[in-house]
């Protein structure tokens, strides 16, 4: 748990709370008059972190507290006033992360304009070219990211006009995590078919948290799991996630995934 003076200019913003401390479970404690500010990530808290920060919000008893969580699909934020059942919601809050957000998986959201400074770089260009375009989507990407050496690395799902389906367009031949039959396989089949279910989940919430804000959603991911033979797999890499719009209506969301090593 980690404590931040009241007053002061880290109290005033709330995103200053440092992402390396978040992804480590610390919950943050924002002290303001009349008012105690709590941050934390719900899927990365350990019960014995909840444990000292419910120790210390009963210490101060605030007339107001102020949730400010940073989920896996995006953050929002809660007023608890009065205050009689903060613990109780704080407890419900990380017990349904822990329940819904893969086990062995850690994503910190970073922003936009440090793209050219993550994975080499090697982002940047699928970047610009959503920006010149504007989110207007054409069949001359895919032409595009190819000479950029992006295409290889990249997943691109389809949601048809007046649907919430999730169609796989393309599924490059790096994206091997789930092995290579399912990259032979994974065109036209639906997202939620894809392997590892928890994870899908974490994945399909990330696409349509793009397509619903039409906002880049760029992120550093380290995902340790169990193959389909039972082996440990484990990759670190960054994301970004692009979204479009066709002429016709139908939404699209562009993955593009640069792994920094693998076992």
């Amino acid at each position: 748990m980690a404590r931040m003076p009241g007053g002061g200019s880290h109290a005033k913003n709330f995103d200053a709370a440092p992402d390396e401390f978040l992804q480590r479970g610390a919950i943050y404690l924002y002290p303001l008059p009349c008012t105690l500010i709590v941050v934390f990530s719900p899927h990365l808290v350990a019960r014995r972190t909840l444990t000292a920060a419910f120790f210390e919000i009963a210490r101060r008893y605030p007339a107001r507290v102020d949730l400010l969580c940073f989920g896996t699909s995006g953050s929002w934020r809660e007023t608890l006033a009065p205050t009689g059942n903060v613990f109780e919601r704080i407890d419900q809050i990380v017990g349904e992360a822990a329940r819904s957000y893969p086990r062995g998986l850690i994503a910190a959201r970073l922003r936009p304009e440090v793209i050219d400074l993550v994975a080499g770089g090697r982002l940047a260009p699928a970047y610009a070219m959503w920006m010149e375009a504007r989110g207007a989507w054409t069949t001359g990407l895919y032409e595009g990211f190819r000479r950029q050496r992006l295409l290889d690395h990249a997943v691109i799902v389809r949601n048809p006009r007046g649907s919430s389906r999730l169609i796989i367009e393309h599924w490059g031949r790096k994206r091997d995590l789930y092995g290579a039959q399912w990259i032979c396989r994974a065109r036209g089949k639906a997202l939620q078919e894809q392997p590892y279910p928890g994870l899908t989940t974490w994945v399909e919430a990330g696409i349509r948290e793009a397509m619903a804000t039409r906002e880049p959603r760029l992120e550093a991911v380290r995902i340790q799991l169990l193959d389909p033979a039972g082996r440990s797999r484990r990759r670190r890499y960054e994301r970004l996630l692009l979204p479009w719009i066709g002429a016709d209506g139908d939404a699209f969301t562009t993955s593009f995934t640069i792994d920094h090593k693998r076992s």
